[in-house]
């Protein structure tokens, strides 16, 4: 019995504590509450150093303030609503440099942090603390893009775009951080966003840059990417320029690649390099279903033209297509004439090494027709 006793008796100390911290606890927030709502009229003082002083302390007061400062834009002293309206900007962006401390620190995964993308961003790559870190990163690179997630996609576009036009302009004099990047390619994904194609052609190129690469070819971070990319292939394939698309996708090692290349194959007066790297594309990542497509490049004469030690070499395009239909059909490029195939881990061969004379290509394209007539 009297053990019972000291256990109702700590019981009681223990709820008489909590009562008393939260009692104390509103008590702080009522008098805060009402502090910060005579700050704001001290902001339309006749003094300046009393405005200054009540503006100060309004910031200290952070969240606290919020209520009497939003009260506050709709004084009829315009002094006072100018101080409030930068006053609310900064205790927003204090707010939401603390949400994304808390997403970071949130090892647990058991807390709403209210960061917009958030939810977003999690459906489509996952939860885990490394993640957490790249997100809160993209936040802290580009914090006016990432907070318009969750605002009107037609001022997300408008932001996209004006961002990545002054980031290419700022190329030549600063590198671009794999953080604001990917920030702009999962700004890009959102379903409403439509930045345009000029904006999606600079983010091809800022993908490319030397960092974005440094950070894909390491590990974790590396496979995140890769998803991101492989996404943004996908989902900008009708917008986005193919051939930079193409190029991306042999290089970061994208079966997404083989949409835009369809596309660009399907468009023949292209560009006879973005031609033969589409080929190439459809050989390393597609399947036998996508012969029909790149045969239609087999008359194809148009050509690229390489330095070589020998001299200028001119690849044409219909070379380049055989050597991806023979790839694709699991036979050897030797069988076709290609003397000296040179390997490459991105676009299977190079394409200088892909040159046939007018007499092998002859034999080729006829020894190519055999085999399709006996393998329709």
């Amino acid at each position: 019995m009297p053990q019972t006793n000291a256990m109702f008796r700590a019981a009681f100390l223990v709820l008489l504590v909590a009562f008393i911290f939260a009692q104390a606890a509103r008590a702080r927030d009522t008098n805060s509450a009402d502090r910060a709502a005579q700050l704001v009229k001290q902001l339309g003082d006749a003094s300046f150093l009393q405005r200054e002083k009540a503006a100060a302390e309004l910031a200290r007061l952070g969240g606290a303030a919020r209520k009497a400062v939003e009260e506050g834009l709709a004084s009829k002293d315009p002094e006072v609503r100018e101080r409030c309206r930068a006053l609310a900007d900064h205790i927003e962006k204090r707010d939401y440099l603390a949400r994304l401390d808390a997403l970071e620190q949130d090892i647990h995964n058991d807390k709403d942090p209210n960061v917009p993308g958030w939810k977003q961003f999690k459906d489509w790559f996952g939860d885990d603390r490394a993640l957490r870190g790249v997100f809160a990163g993209m936040h802290r690179a580009e914090p006016e893009l990432m907070r318009r997630l969750d605002g009107p996609p037609e001022a997300l576009t408008e932001m996209i775009e004006s961002r990545a036009a002054e980031l290419s302009s700022d190329r030549q004099v600063r590198s671009i951080s794999f953080q604001t990047t990917t920030a702009l390619l999962f700004a890009s994904l959102q379903k409403d966003a439509k930045p345009s194609a000029d904006a999606l052609g600079y983010l091809q190129g800022f993908v490319n840059d030397r960092e974005f690469r440094a950070n894909w070819a390491s590990g974790e971070r590396g496979e995140f990417l890769g998803r991101v990319l492989a996404r943004w292939i996908g989902h900008t394939a009708d917008t986005a320029p193919p051939g930079p698309a193409v190029y991306i996708a042999l290089s970061y090692g994208l079966k997404e690649g083989v949409k835009p290349a369809l596309k660009l194959i399907d468009q023949p007066a292209g560009q006879p390099s973005y031609l033969c790297y589409a080929a190439l594309c459809v050989a390393r990542f597609g399947d036998k279903s996508h012969l029909a497509a790149i045969e239609g490049l087999l008359q194809h004469e148009g050509s690229v033209a390489f330095g070589t030690v020998n001299g200028q070499v001119n690849v044409q395009v219909r070379d380049v297509a055989l050597a991806a239909l023979v790839q694709l059909t699991g036979q050897k490029l030797d069988a076709y004439g290609f003397e000296k195939p040179e390997k490459d881990s991105a676009t299977l061969y190079k394409l200088p090494s892909l040159l046939l004379s007018d007499t092998a290509r002859d034999a080729a394209l006829t020894k190519w027709r055999d085999w399709r007539e006996k393998n329709p």
